[in-house]
């Protein structure tokens, strides 16, 4: 028989010395109610605080979904692929671009044609030089022999004798000049002019790649063939090369047009048929 419902003595705390602690019986089993045992009251039973109605649950009908078509064979499902995040930048500043100074075009000269360099045509005019130099040496050689007949006369350093004035008065050295002369003009008539005639240049030129031409583009004309040539030899020769200086300085100096005096003075220009 069981004993009835009230307060009776913990047995949880039975053991402990000095406990007073009830625990109400319910009759049937142990409650988690309890008290002191001063001041015990009768037996009345604890008020339990009734639960709290549940909440009636809703159980969400779920609608039958119709199975997805089946992929044709050899096509792969379309499944979403997640596309990888670039994060764009902004420059605080606007991005300059760089500043390319402008190539200075090259002096063209007619027909668009690029003038020739300067150091080109020294190195062309040293060619015509070294060939024309040839050429009179081969027309002077005759008269070798006496002139060094007449420098032994006159120019004894053992004797502490140089009579150079008697030298040039001589009539060796001066057939030597008239020669030298003499054919110094006919290269510049035959040679440079016959050339820059009929084939726009002398072999120095050819070799340099560069072709004289008129103001116009054209070809030269004869006495423009002829004069270009002679005319600043003459000079030269009756300036003591004064004039010779003058026109190599203008060329060198002159870039603008890269002309020298004697292209002045028959309206031509030289121009490289190397492009």
């Amino acid at each position: 028989m069981r004993p009835e419902a009230g307060w009776y003595p913990d047995p949880t705390t039975s053991n402990r010395v000095g406990s007073d602690q009830l625990r109400w019986w319910d009759g049937n089993a142990w409650t988690s109610q309890t008290r002191s045992a001063e001041g015990a009251q009768p037996a009345v039973p604890p008020v339990e605080e009734e639960a709290a109605p549940e909440r009636p649950s809703f159980t969400k009908r779920e609608e039958p979904v119709a199975p997805a078509p089946a992929e044709p064979p050899g096509v792969q499902p379309a499944y979403y692929q997640p596309q990888a995040y670039q994060p764009t930048y902004q420059t605080a500043y606007p991005q300059q671009q760089a500043y390319y100074p402008a190539t200075p075009e090259a002096p063209t000269g007619p027909g668009g044609a690029p003038l020739g360099n300067v150091w080109l045509r020294l190195l062309a005019r040293l060619v015509d030089g070294l060939i024309v130099t040839i050429v009179t040496t081969i027309a002077v050689s005759p008269f070798f022999g006496d002139y060094m007949q007449v420098v032994e006369q006159y120019v004894v350093p053992a004797a502490g004798r140089y009579d150079f004035q008697a030298v040039m008065d001589s009539e060796p050295y001066q057939n030597i000049v008239r020669v030298a002369l003499f054919t110094s003009v006919a290269m510049a008539i035959i040679y440079e002019g016959g050339m820059l005639r009929f084939k726009g240049a002398t072999i120095g030129k050819l070799i340099c790649g560069l072709k004289v031409v008129s103001r116009t583009g054209e070809g030269l004309s004869t006495w423009q063939a002829i004069a270009r040539p002679l005319v600043p030899l003459l000079l030269g020769r009756f300036t003591l090369n004064v004039f010779t200086f003058l026109d190599a300085i203008w060329c060198l100096f002159n870039n603008s047009r890269r002309t020298c005096l004697h292209d002045l003075m028959f309206r031509t220009q030289v121009i490289s048929t190397r492009r």
